[in-house]
């Protein structure tokens, strides 16, 4: 049984990434400059751009671009990471359906869908870093790009196996006092991750606007914005803890003025960020009016509450009979939620290149803030079990 588990996962691994990037190979042919940009196809592809848009876009990793600045004459080495919400949603959803139809096939223990899970986030890995390393490529303008294979392997293992987890029942074989706590967290984390990339990407271009309104492009302008909106979701959480968050925008690459350099959406924010590159929460709070500070104010304590909604209904779901209990199951949750979190940070946060010496253009969190996020996530939850667990004990459940 273990070996029909074995061939199960492989099969799912090279299905993931065949069927994700066929869709995407075929969605970019749809005539749209909005989902044409948004899914990395941009003006006059060739079928090598195609293939590379539809089986390295889905993949959060390093670009590393090698080459020549046009004014200066001298050599530069400059990494692009970037995460394309679409590309990357497809592969979500191709990765839960892939998992959903696994776990049909393979039986219901820890054993067997451990194997098939692991397998499937192997081969799924083993073939993106095969694929990245030969679809690496001179431009036109002469610049080499590589795809480090091991910098997509490594992505393509943890966005594949993040979500196969879940998708392959791995997580559901689990013992109820581990299951229950990683279900909550791997469901608040995944609702704020989403609603922080939708409310970026659309909120930016429907946003406050500088100049008149003639030649406006907002749709035209999400897709580009949506390219940042991963660092944004990922700062979501460190920002409510009151970490910092890292939004640093140099000229012509910012996502408030969409490579223009000049700051056409929420100029007052951009103007900001401009003079402070790493902020919490009460700095960005102070650039805009009372509206801003009020809806930041209030977006921050609805993420905290979110943590400690899904805390409340896993120590009501495992019970607790003792304070201790909703302790364990409290910090259970955060350390699922700072794990995930801490994921989320490596392949959400952006890295445009300035290519002009040597700036770059980074969105998302630094890793002391992240680390300081995550040990303040899974004291907030512990906290929260704690306190319920005491004034609502209830019998074990499970």
């Amino acid at each position: 049984m273990r070996g029909r588990a074995l061939l199960v996962g492989v099969v799912a691994g090279l299905a993931i990434v065949a069927v994700t990037g066929g869709t995407l190979f075929a969605l970019g042919y749809i005539p749209v400059y909005a989902l044409n940009t948004a899914f990395g196809v941009y003006d006059n592809p060739t079928m090598h751009d195609r293939l590379t848009a539809a089986f390295i876009g889905p993949v959060p990793a390093d670009w590393v671009v090698h080459g020549t600045e046009f004014e200066s004459g001298e050599e530069y080495t400059a990494f692009v990471h970037v995460l394309k919400p679409l590309p990357t949603l497809v592969l979500v959803l191709v990765t839960t359906g892939v998992g959903l139809g696994a776990r049909r096939l393979v039986p219901a223990s820890l054993a067997q869908r451990g194997t098939a899970f692991t397998a499937a986030a192997l081969t799924a890995a083993a073939t993106v870093a095969v694929l990245a390393a030969s679809l690496g490529y001179d431009s036109e303008a002469e610049d080499i790009v590589a795809f480090p294979a091991w910098r997509f392997g490594l992505a393509g293992f943890l966005a594949v196996g993040i979500v196969g987890a879940f998708a392959f029942g791995f997580v559901a074989s689990w013992p109820a006092r581990l299951r229950v706590p990683a279900q909550y967290a791997g469901a608040t984390l995944g609702l704020i991750v989403a609603a922080g990339m939708l409310l970026f990407s659309l909120g930016v271009p429907f946003g406050p606007r500088t100049g008149d309104d003639r030649g406006r492009q907002e749709w035209r302008d999400v897709a580009d914005t949506a390219d940042w909106a991963s660092g944004t979701a990922a700062a979501v959480i460190p920002l409510a803890l009151g970490a910092e968050a890292e939004f640093r925008s140099v000229p012509f690459i910012t996502p408030l003025g969409i490579y223009t350099g000049e700051y056409r959406y929420w100029p007052g924010f951009g103007r900001y960020i401009e003079r402070h590159p790493q902020a919490r929460l009460t700095g960005y709070a102070d650039a805009g009016g009372l509206p801003w500070k009020i809806g930041l104010a209030f977006g921050a304590a609805l993420v905290l509450a979110l943590w400690v909604l899904a805390t409340v209904l896993a120590v009501r779901r495992l019970g607790a009979p003792r304070a201790s209990d909703g302790l364990r199951t409290g910090a259970l949750v955060g350390g699922f939620g700072a794990g995930l979190l801490l994921a989320f940070v490596w392949l959400g946060s952006a890295t445009f290149p300035a290519f002009l010496g040597g700036l770059n253009a980074t969105w998302g969190v630094a890793w002391p803030a992240a680390l300081q996020a995550a040990v303040e996530l899974v004291v907030l939850t512990a906290l929260a079990g704690l306190v319920y667990a005491a004034l609502r004990p209830t019998p074990a459940r499970d």
